[in-house]
């Protein structure tokens, strides 16, 4: 299982008089700004209209709000205050927040899946990119989304098997929303209907969000920055939104990350979620290697065995047609 995490403000931030040269390689190239995806805006994400990534100015390039690790409490002494947690706005600032409508961008040990196939490239930066995982990201277009709406009233489109989880509460109780991955023309896709965390907001396609509206999002590879210096994986896009981070009570006066909830909902779906695609695939490999290694070892049993008849019966052949001696006494 992926071991999921947020980066630390050290990390993200450029402050040498402060951290050091903590930085990582890959924001020094093209900032720290980062793309939300139209189901991370579905899930109570905010999205800026005025600023956009360092790739471009597209819909699909307007950036939200994230969290980091690095938590920030003005009375650390008061165990009753739930502290905030260092954020990146929209415009590549450091804030603090912990409000519904920040972004998860997951990040985790690059070395722990560096051996697969991850179909790496380098981007427009000269930064490495990979694929790993499957997740829903951006709403279809219209005609596509029209006639997954069709095939879903009828009842004739076929669910994968897959759910996707989201929170449906704004405030501090989580409640699990699964979303449904459909099977359709050989795409995968969501349903979300959506609700009052993101009416209004504009999503990639142009539309607003109106609540009680379906929006059929497609399930798509997700792609990661590695920043190869330090061995860190991060999603190039805001995936998720929708939740607190929130100290667990019984660890609240240690204030480590990984006694947040957002941890303990990264490692109890999230993680599990991209992850599923690969496994599945992965097994779906292992299976079609194995009925090609059987196939190929019967091809070879079943030559052996024909060369062997073959041998046999032109020694039978020759038997029998062996002209006869006489015998002279």
């Amino acid at each position: 299982m992926l071991d999921l995490t947020f980066l630390s403000e050290k990390q993200i931030f450029d402050n040498k008089k402060i951290f050091g040269n903590k930085q990582l390689n890959i924001f020094k190239k093209i900032g720290v700004k980062s793309a939300i995806t139209d189901f991370a805006i579905l899930s109570g994400g905010d999205v800026s209209y005025i600023n956009f990534t360092s790739e471009g100015n597209s819909m699909k390039e307007r950036t939200g709000y994230y969290f980091t690790e690095t938590s920030f409490t003005i009375n650390p002494h008061n165990i009753f205050i739930e502290p905030d947690f260092i954020i990146v706005t929209t415009d590549g600032k450091k804030n603090y927040s912990d409000f519904f409508g920040i972004g998860l961008r997951p990040a985790f040990s690059y070395s722990s899946i560096s051996n697969l196939n991850l179909n790496e490239k380098i981007g427009k930066f000269g930064i490495k990119e990979i694929e790993y995982g499957e997740y829903p990201q951006w709403v279809d277009d219209d005609t596509h989304s029209f006639r997954l709406e069709l095939q879903y009233s009828d009842g004739i489109i076929d669910p994968t098997g897959k759910t996707y989880t989201t929170n449906t509460k704004k405030f501090d109780e989580f409640k699990p929303q699964k979303h449904i991955e459909y099977g359709y023309n050989g795409g995968k896709y969501i349903r979300f209907v959506g609700d009052l965390n993101s009416e209004g907001e504009v999503l990639s396609n142009g539309k607003k969000v109106v609540s009680g509206e379906p929006y059929w999002i497609k399930v798509e590879p997700i792609t990661w920055l590695v920043d190869e210096k330090t061995n860190i994986a991060i999603s190039k896009n805001i995936l998720l939104s929708g939740l607190k981070t929130k100290y667990d009570i019984l660890h609240r006066e240690e204030e480590d990350f990984k006694y947040t909830n957002i941890k303990k909902f990264m490692d109890t779906y999230l993680s599990k979620e991209i992850e599923c695609s690969v496994i599945k695939d992965k097994l779906l490999n292992e299976e079609e290697q194995r009925r090609i290694q059987e196939f190929e070892s019967n091809k070879v049993s079943d030559f052996d065995s024909i060369f062997e008849d073959a041998i046999n019966k032109m020694n039978e052949i020759n038997e029998v047609e062996k002209p006869k001696t006489l015998s002279l006494k």
